[in-house]
């Protein structure tokens, strides 16, 4: 049990320093007020405590999660290529706010003004699985074990939780062999997305699968019927307008695209900028920020030989200085420990590390890429994101005292090193 103390005055007084500078900074971070009768009571009679909703007029649509390989409620600080959200046909219980409508959020007790947009990448349609590692041969390999099925809850791909094995190759696709080779890469491997899903399907079309369980031969039959998002950005502000005596209206930056945005983890809502869309509109135009270069799409570390509290960044979206303080670390601790927890006595910001290492006698491509939770004590839940090969990072603001409990995945073959920065 680890205790952290965030009590130097300095340190303080430069938090105090930034929230009056970020609350009084550009208009995406100004708080504002409103006449609280804007929105009559009896169109919120319905709603529920602590859900967000596009209004549009008189009607409130909820957000809409449907089903991920994360759960709900959970806010990731950075995009990430594990997090995805996948459809069948309630894809069309997400709601669309078009320019003009809003987005707002009912809740009966406090709520935190931190609000995280993170979008979604529309990939399209695909069969229902995700999370594809390469073997030593440059076959598809993919983990089946009930913790970390990587298929499409209650899908035709769940047949593959009944094999004998934890991990199974998927040998063919579609009549096609499915094999990476580095001298051909960029025709051999087109077929699996960055996401680790196959792409480059016809919707509703059946593909036959050839699936080895050890060396025995499976052939299923399974349908291109899911749609599938993958997270890619990641956007944060705190403005907002009471509407009501009920209601907030939470402003989106006027430089947002039309695309998928999960609100602080909770429901997806489909964002047009606009008044219509169809089936020509691209939803995965990148977002560019005109105030800063770069905003939350990569964690930043405090630059220790600064006196103003400036940060750093990697350009390609890795903390390089991460890697090379690990790599100069002498006698860094390794554990094969999944579950950690530590007290936090006052709030902070709070940066970890985690560097993971195989076991003796393992292959990386054996075994899936690690994944790190971390659990407030209130109960939020954030993901650890991907900063590099072997390298998981969180940062937050700790605003609670209490008990943290951080956990790691797929761990078979590794041991991991978390540090605090």
């Amino acid at each position: 049990m680890r205790n952290l103390k965030f009590h130097k005055a300095i340190a303080i007084a430069a938090v105090v320093a930034l929230a009056f500078s970020t609350l009084t900074g550009c208009a995406f971070n100004e708080k504002k007020k409103e006449n609280a009768s804007t929105v009559p009571d009896n169109l919120t009679k319905d709603l529920t405590s602590g859900r967000y909703y596009v209004r549009s007029g008189d009607k409130f649509s909820s957000v809409y999660f449907g089903t991920g390989t994360f759960k709900t409620g959970t806010i990731s600080s950075a995009p990430s290529t594990r997090r995805i959200l996948w459809y069948k046909t309630d894809f069309e219980k997400i709601p669309t706010l078009y320019t003009g409508d809003s987005l707002v959020l009912y809740s009966i007790p406090s709520f935190n003004e931190d609000f995280t947009f993170e979008r979604f990448r529309d990939i399209g349609y695909s069969v229902g699985l995700c999370g594809f590692s390469i073997t030593k041969t440059g076959r598809l390999q993919l983990s089946v074990t009930k913790n970390n099925p990587n298929t499409y809850p209650g899908g035709d791909t769940d047949a593959l939780l009944n094999l004998n094995n934890e991990k199974v190759i998927v040998d063919s696709f579609g009549g096609v062999p499915l094999r990476f080779s580095k001298q051909k890469e960029d025709d051999s491997f087109s077929y699996l997305s960055d996401y680790g899903t196959i792409q480059g399907l016809t919707r509703d079309n059946v593909y036959e699968a050839d699936i080895y369980d050890g060396t025995i031969q499976n052939v299923y039959n399974f349908k291109a019927d899911v749609r599938i998002l993958g997270s890619f950005e990641t956007a944060h502000g705190i403005d907002y307008t009471f509407k009501s005596k009920k209601l907030i209206e939470i402003e989106i930056p006027e430089w947002f695209n039309s695309g998928y945005y999960l609100i602080n983890g909770q429901g997806l809502f489909r964002y047009v900028k606009g008044d219509s869309y169809d089936d020509s509109t691209d939803f995965n135009i990148p977002n560019v920020n005109p105030n800063e270069k770069k905003e939350n799409t990569t964690l930043q570390k405090e630059n220790s030989s600064s006196s103003t509290g400036s940060t750093q960044s990697s350009s390609n979206g890795y903390l390089d200085e991460y890697e090379s303080e690990y790599d100069d670390l002498d006698g860094a601790v390794y554990s094969t420990q999944s579950t950690y927890s530590f007290n936090i006595d006052n709030p902070g910001q709070l940066t970890m590390i985690a560097r993971f290492k195989l076991k003796d006698g393992y292959s990386d491509s054996e075994h899936p890429k690690p994944a790190g939770t971390m659990i407030t004590p209130s109960g939020q839940e954030y993901s650890f994101t991907s900063d590099g090969p072997n390298v998981l990072s969180l940062s937050i603001y700790a605003d609670v005292a209490g008990q943290y409990t951080v956990s790691f995945s797929d761990m078979d073959g590794r041991m991991v090193s978390l540090n605090f920065v």
